[in-house]
């Protein structure tokens, strides 16, 4: 984003907080497939304005209320996208649309891994040792994640400080139950 805006990296921080501060803007994780959104708990009762419902209507070509329906349960967007039948940039506008307006919000993934130190060391060592690419990657995966055992911890940290792409370590994580507890919160 700095390149595209010709700024540092500094100078889009200092502007993005200013317009935090102003509540003139908001700062959202990056919306992926894997990122879950739900309908804001605390959505006040004037956000479902008539102004707001046409405004919806005429830029989404459809009711406000039949499409935050979709988001009842908290919902990967790969699924809500099934749901509403949408195109992925569709989608994309109309989370963040929501998300404006705050009736939406996003849940995160956290993890608490169970699994001794040892073990993960012992499945680690010959995942790594394995001749088949897959077993390599997950081994890889696996040594980062071992440095969270016993602790509780974001999906979402982990991506993000070991640049893991989320899909591939939500792929792990949920195939892997036997050695991680996860559960979804706001």
């Amino acid at each position: 984003m700095s390149a595209d805006l010709d700024l540092a990296l500094d100078e889009i921080l200092i502007y993005a907080a200013h317009l935090v501060n102003w509540q003139a803007g908001k700062v959202i994780n990056v919306i992926s497939k894997e990122s879950v959104y739900g309908i804001n708990s605390e959505l006040e009762r004037n956000l479902l304005n008539e102004e707001l419902v046409k405004k919806f209507s005429k830029k989404f070509k459809t009711e406000l209320i039949v499409t935050l329906n979709a988001f009842s349960k908290p919902l990967a967007i790969a699924k809500i996208r099934e749901i509403l039948q949408m195109e992925s940039h569709a989608l994309f506008k109309l989370i963040t649309w929501f998300l404006k307006y705050s009736y939406l919000i996003e849940y995160n993934y956290y993890i608490y891994i169970n699994c001794p130190e040892e073990v993960f060391r012992a499945n680690i060592a010959s995942m790594k040792a394995s001749h088949d690419e897959k077993k390599r990657s997950q081994g890889e995966i696996l040594e980062k994640l071992a440095n969270f055992s016993c602790q509780q911890v974001s999906l979402n940290q982990i991506a993000f400080e070991y640049e893991i792409p989320k899909e591939k370590l939500y792929k792990y994580v949920f195939a892997n139950k036997n050695l991680v507890d996860y559960y979804l919160t706001e």
